[in-house]
């Protein structure tokens, strides 16, 4: 403190010696103290969504279902007595085509034609045993249709609810059913029935093959992929931070189900050391509120005082400022960080008076200009104190209102930095087959950080985020049942 005053005392001095010269008045006044800086803090925004359609083949599981069910079943050779008539027999047999597949939303509609012939016996009391029946060229037709309620459940298993929605005859013309006119007895209720019996066992075995699909490896491969830091440039990491997922619909597409699952994540931009990997447990799956790909990262433009420094004095440097009827030409700006958010600008000059001089202030940004300012520049303590008589004319308004309203910086363009260098950084490979897709537009800036190493600029970005599943891995089943066919094992089949 005691060298502080001897220091103002000798600068006192020495300006009154210059003035009674009638040479420039010199000043030399100290850098403002530095302090610590205030804790970083950011508004928080809205969590994000990122659309993620994860889809599976189930073209195995009905080709299981179209092996299983036998293509042909019934023998008109074998003859059934009617346990209501033992003098009546009929037989029947039928062929049906192979299984057609529709999807549409989550539900997959199968179906096929059966084509069959039937024919019955009489054996009276008396005399020969008599027949008739539909076994000609032209058989009559059966069309079959199942359905299956596909879903995934809290666990990330995919489940399947088939039932037969219909069996009956193709048309309603008396080319589609088999009437056995001289018994008076209609077959087509007989093969119906046959067909029910077989497609019932099987439909089962179908669920049952569906539900072994495990979703959750590929999605949790995928998750916590994305909760890893993700390097953007030197001391400069992105943190995706996933949250929660949920199933917004399920939609089919040829064979294959596709569950729109939807991730919410808060994207964040930090500067400094690598954030830590953050490892967390993929949670149970839950039904989406909302639809649809909203993404919201705050974006960090770094803005360095050397920089900032340079750019002021190109654009101010050799301007000259009327104060107190003087005159001063600027020749360097210096801009630096002084902790508790606020900043210093060394103000080098030279004309009526020579030297310089320290302001300090907050900065902020003016949303209208789209600039950074100072706005409560003004002299720092140890400036006003060393501007004694004879050079106190530079306190004067003048000077310091020209800073406030010539020395902002134009943030724009790093911003675009910013927002290109996140985007870059959000279109990648996370893990084999699956990419990150993302757009973002620049928002408008929510704050500004001056630190005593760099002033940080952030903004709030908007745009839209999905992954990209490119390639699909075999179902967790479909793997097991190509194993055993190269070793030679017996998969386990469920009991007919």
């Amino acid at each position: 403190m005691r060298a502080r005053s001897r220091c103002v005392w000798w600068a006192t001095a020495a300006c009154i010696v210059a003035a009674g010269c009638d040479r420039p008045l010199t000043v030399e006044t100290p850098a403002p103290r530095v302090v610590a800086d205030l804790p970083d803090s950011i508004p928080p925004l809205p969590e994000s969504i990122v659309e993620a359609p994860i889809a599976y083949d189930l073209a195995p599981a009905l080709g299981m279902l179209d092996s299983a069910v036998p293509r042909r079943f019934g023998s008109l050779a074998d003859k059934r007595v009617l346990p209501s008539n033992r003098r009546v027999s009929l037989a029947f047999e039928a062929s049906r085509s192979p299984f057609r597949v529709a999807l549409e939303d989550s539900v997959v509609t199968i179906s096929a034609t059966i084509s069959y012939a039937g024919r019955g016996w009489y054996k009276p009391i008396i005399g020969p045993e008599v027949s008739g029946g539909c076994d000609g060229d032209t058989r009559p037709r059966l069309r079959v249709t199942l359905i299956s309620a596909i879903s995934i459940d809290s666990t990330w298993r995919l489940g399947a609810r088939t039932r037969i929605a219909r069996i009956a005859p193709l048309t309603a013309t008396p080319r589609d059913r088999c009437q056995v006119t001289l018994l008076k007895i209609d077959v087509t209720d007989r093969v119906i029935a046959a067909a029910r019996s077989a497609l019932a066992r099987e439909l089962r075995t179908l669920d049952r093959e569906i539900a072994r699909v495990v979703v959750r490896d590929r999605v949790e491969r995928w998750w916590q992929a994305m909760a890893r830091p993700i390097r953007l440039r030197d001391s400069l990491w992105l943190s995706v931070q996933p949250q929660r997922v949920a199933l917004d619909r399920i939609e089919t597409d040829s064979t294959s189900v596709i569950g729109l699952v939807l991730l919410t994540a808060r994207p964040r931009i930090r500067s400094g050391p690598r954030p830590l990997d953050a490892t967390p447990l993929l949670p149970p799956l839950r039904r989406a509120r909302t639809s649809g790909s909203a993404l919201y990262a705050t974006l960090e433009g770094l803005l360095d005082y050397a920089s900032a420094s340079a750019e002021l004095t190109r654009r101010l440097g050799g301007k000259t400022v009327r104060v107190g009827g003087r005159t001063v030409e600027i020749t360097t700006l210096t801009l630096t960080g002084i902790g508790a958010g606020r900043v210093a600008l060394g103000l080098s000059f030279t004309g009526d008076a020579r030297g310089r001089v320290w302001l300090t202030g907050t900065p902020q940004y003016d949303t209208t200009a789209r600039v950074l300012t100072v706005p409560d520049l003004d002299y720092d303590v140890g400036s006003a104190t060393l501007l004694v008589k004879g050079i106190e004319w530079l306190k004067g308004v003048e000077l310091r209102d020209f800073l406030r309203a010539q020395a902002h910086l134009s943030v724009d363009d790093l911003l675009e930095k910013a927002r290109l260098l996140t985007e870059r950084a959000m279109n990648r490979s996370l893990t084999e087959g699956v990419d990150l897709v993302t757009t973002i537009e620049q928002g408008a800036v929510i704050g500004v950080r001056a630190s005593r190493e760099t002033m940080v600029i952030r903004a709030r970005a908007q745009g839209q985020a999905g992954l990209l599943i490119t390639r699909a891995p075999p179902p967790s089943w479909l793997r097991t049942a190509r194993r055993d066919r190269v070793t030679g094992a017996t998969p386990a089949r469920s009991a007919r």
